[in-house]
């Protein structure tokens, strides 16, 4: 993800962010901020804070409850996207 986002140029696109993390142990940084900052940097328009979702282990699967919550993350993108108050 670095190289492509380090070769994007300038661009003015929406843009969200997300990654995931082990729930154990709590590692600090988050790779979504920083594709975050890139994709700013770059002239994107963020549309939401950038998102951590929690895995049980490096090949997964997603915790309890965290597939619900990306559902719900994508929802509210879709909804921003489109113009939208999120929920109407």
């Amino acid at each position: 993800i670095r190289e492509w986002l380090s070769g994007l140029g300038s661009v003015t696109v929406q843009a969200a962010t997300f990654d995931t993390k082990i729930s154990r142990p709590r590692l600090p940084g988050s790779a979504a901020r920083g594709a975050a900052r890139a994709l700013r940097r770059a002239g994107c328009r963020l549309v939401a804070r950038p998102e951590t979702f929690y895995v049980e282990a490096k090949a997964g699967p997603l915790l309890d409850g965290e597939i619900d919550r990306a559902k719900e993350w994508g929802n509210r993108l879709a909804s921003v996207v489109a113009g939208r108050t999120p929920g109407r």
